[in-house]
């Protein structure tokens, strides 16, 4: 069975993030914040190999949960980009191994991210204004700014 890790010092950010902690839920379970934090280092251009030691404190998230529709194309659609090939998807253990791999480093490398943008908020002890912010700040990169003359007549 494969599986990613999350380095035990991640474990508050985790646990303040989780539904049980908050009314506020946002993210349902660990695996869903896994993919906001590799997203964010992939968008940051993190893509360093991550320093983890084997411990048996760190997270662990299985293929179990990993393999679900959801989780399983976003990790494919980041190891694609990562590696600039489609074969990295084929269906094979090796793969499965190396994909997890290259997931597990963004992981690990995003959250190190989003915990620095966080420590800038002492405020914000939950992290979740933090998450607001870096979800504003990514969705307005890709705003469309311009006026009529680049993009024709946009009244319908």
């Amino acid at each position: 069975m494969a599986s990613i890790r999350i380095d035990k010092k991640f474990k508050t950010t985790l646990e303040n993030l989780s539904p049980d902690k908050t009314d506020k839920k946002c993210f349902e379970n660990y695996a869903h914040l896994a993919s906001f934090a590799a997203g964010l280092a992939f968008l940051k251009g993190n893509k360093k190999k991550y320093p983890l030691k084997n411990n048996p404190e760190n997270t662990e998230i299985r293929d179990v949960v990993l393999d679900q529709d959801v989780y399983k194309q976003q990790i494919d659609m980041l190891v694609m980009a990562h590696e600039e090939s489609h074969k990295i998807i084929e269906e094979t253990e090796e793969n499965k191994l190396k994909k997890y791999n290259i997931f597990q480093d963004y992981v690990n490398n995003g959250l190190s991210i989003f915990e620095k943008i966080k420590s800038k908020n002492p405020n914000d002890e939950s992290g979740i204004d933090t998450v607001i912010q870096i979800l504003e700040e990514t969705s307005s990169d890709y705003v469309i700014k311009g006026d009529e003359s680049e993009f024709g007549d946009t009244k319908f």
